[in-house]
């Protein structure tokens, strides 16, 4: 399935599964103009832009782009991402069919979610009764993903099964 954006914006909502900080974002991008300039947003429910980011087609890669970030987040929150094109300019993402009710095009419900992944950094893992399954703490801001999923926690879709959680 394809998205197709041209002076216009797609908003996906996700929920955070744990507190700490949204590291990096990753879409799947089909097709996009070599000319343009395009903008993906972390925001509030509110809509306060958190954070944000740019790319362009060089950036690019195997058909997805990776974008740093440095959101923090709270577990069971729900956030959105906006991703957006100028008029001119198209950018093609790939979604997965899936339920209405998390993503839209220009304000109007869509069916099905955004390809693509996020990576989260977890600040605190206490309490956990498989502390291995969470992300690893370390202090210069670097994410170590471990094999095991925690026991009842955070329990998400992971998407390409590379330790990062989809977009959902």
């Amino acid at each position: 399935k394809t998205i197709l954006l041209n002076g216009s914006s797609a908003t996906q909502i996700f929920t955070a599964c744990t507190d700490g900080k949204l590291m990096e974002v990753s879409l799947d991008i089909k097709a996009l103009d070599n000319r343009g300039t395009y903008t993906v947003e972390v925001r509030s429910m509110n809509g306060e832009v958190l954070d944000l980011a740019r790319f362009k087609q060089e950036q690019v890669s195997d058909g997805k782009v990776v974008l740093p970030m440095e959101t923090r987040v709270k577990s069971g929150l729900s956030y959105i991402l906006n991703v957006s094109s100028d008029t001119g300019y198209n950018l093609s993402l790939r979604a997965k069919y899936g339920p209405m009710g998390t993503l839209t095009l220009d304000g109007n419900p869509y069916r099905g979610k955004l390809a693509g992944e996020f990576g989260f950094k977890t600040i605190e893992a206490t309490g956990l009764s498989n502390e291995e399954g969470r992300l690893v703490q370390t202090h210069d801001d670097s994410v170590i993903t471990t094999e095991k999923s925690a026991n009842g926690q955070c329990n998400t879709e992971v998407y390409d099964s590379n330790g990062r959680v989809a977009s959902s």
